[in-house]
């Protein structure tokens, strides 16, 4: 019969009363470890909070600080998992969604890709009679349904993730911006 269940810091566990603990020999309860890389310090945690050690606070920090030393010095001699941004250039992983790109010639203006989007970060407005969209990234939470949406693929990913801006003004693809660059008039 299972009265307590929980998370420890490093193991799931769960409590059986009636039984006697197979790790610690301990009567009125048993624990199962759900991961038995679990460390020392978990299982005390884990006791003084059912209440089975009946330690002072600083006991238990007493023994974490062996444990943090130890792993502080394994560290040193591990290769670091930061790259030395900006300096060096990070490579975002495959299928990672940035900055839209717009092809105003594949749009044919029905306007699915604004009526999706959750953030309602695209305005339809219009462009030489046309309704084109146009794209707010400072609402935009990068989920790409207007991609998925749009049934000529005119919005495409790319990897571009530096949209840090003192300009608002800078966060907006308009359509004209757009048709000026392909040299296209739509």
């Amino acid at each position: 019969m299972v009265y307590s269940e929980g998370v420890g810091h490093h193991c799931g566990f769960r409590i059986y009363d009636n039984l006697v603990c197979e790790t610690t020999n301990r009567p009125g309860c048993t624990s199962q470890l759900e991961n038995r890389a679990t460390t020392f310090s978990a299982l005390i945690n884990l006791d003084h909070q059912l209440g089975v050690l009946d330690l002072p606070d600083g006991v238990i920090e007493m023994a974490k600080k062996p444990l943090m030393i130890i792993e502080a010095f394994n560290q040193l001699f591990k290769k670091p998992a930061t790259c030395k941004y900006p300096f060096v250039k990070c490579i975002p992983a495959e299928g990672f969604r940035g900055k839209q790109v717009f092809d105003i010639n594949l749009c044919i203006s029905c306007g699915l890709c604004a009526k999706d989007c959750p953030a309602k970060a695209i305005e339809m407005v219009s462009v030489e009679g046309k309704k084109r969209p146009m794209f707010l990234l400072d609402r935009c939470i990068f989920c790409y349904q207007c991609a998925e949406s749009c049934v000529k693929n005119a919005i495409k990913s790319t990897d571009i993730f530096e949209l840090a801006t003192t300009d608002k003004a800078s966060l907006v693809i308009r359509p004209e911006a757009v048709a000026q660059r392909t040299g296209v008039t739509a």
